[in-house]
């Protein structure tokens, strides 16, 4: 079902083709390229402002089609290019609108991904801060301050708030067995 809207669209749509078919007659100017192009333009125009699925496109293409058979019916032999011109043209309006209607949804899919890429960074930063915070707090409580009085003093750049890892207590990895004897 159509709306009195996409009606009107479609109706002056057609009035436009007609228009521009009698002024291209008129102007000498009516070649089967030039139909091809007003019956695209007019249908890329009511395709593109019309829901999908609405059955407006294909009343249009109908009535598109009449209104060049009724407006050079005197062309003789030359009817049949116009009219293929014409299905080519409806067709071209057709995927022309439909085609910007995909590009634009995909242009909208790649800015979705990208807000979820930055979301999903966002959420592993405040994972890791959280962890961060926790290991921070498990390890002020496991070791008291008089035991290791260096602990409440450690502020490592880049945070806010002195933080102490496991890792920043002990030495490197590499030194262990040195320092436990256990030399090779």
């Amino acid at each position: 079902m159509t709306s009195p809207l996409e009606e009107k669209q479609t109706h002056q749509q057609i009035e436009q083709i007609k228009t521009d078919l009698r002024k291209a007659q008129q102007e000498g100017q009516l070649r089967t390229e030039r139909i091809r192009e007003i019956v695209r333009d007019a249908v890329a125009q009511v395709a593109g402002e019309v829901k999908q699925g609405s059955g407006e496109i294909q009343v249009l293409a109908k009535e598109a089609l009449n209104v060049v058979i009724e407006t050079l019916q005197g062309r003789g032999k030359e009817l049949r290019d116009d009219l293929a011109a014409s299905i080519e043209g409806i067709i071209d309006g057709i995927s022309h609108a439909r085609r910007d209607a995909i590009n634009q949804s995909q242009a909208e899919v790649n800015q979705l991904q990208a807000q979820i890429q930055q979301q999903e960074e966002q959420l592993n930063a405040e994972i890791e801060g959280t962890l961060t915070e926790l290991e921070t707090d498990a390890l002020q409580r496991t070791l008291p301050s008089s035991s290791c009085p260096f602990i409440n003093r450690i502020q490592p750049a880049g945070f806010r708030s002195p933080v102490v890892r496991l890792s920043w207590l002990l030495p490197p990895a590499a030194s262990w067995p040195a320092r436990a004897g256990m030399g090779r």
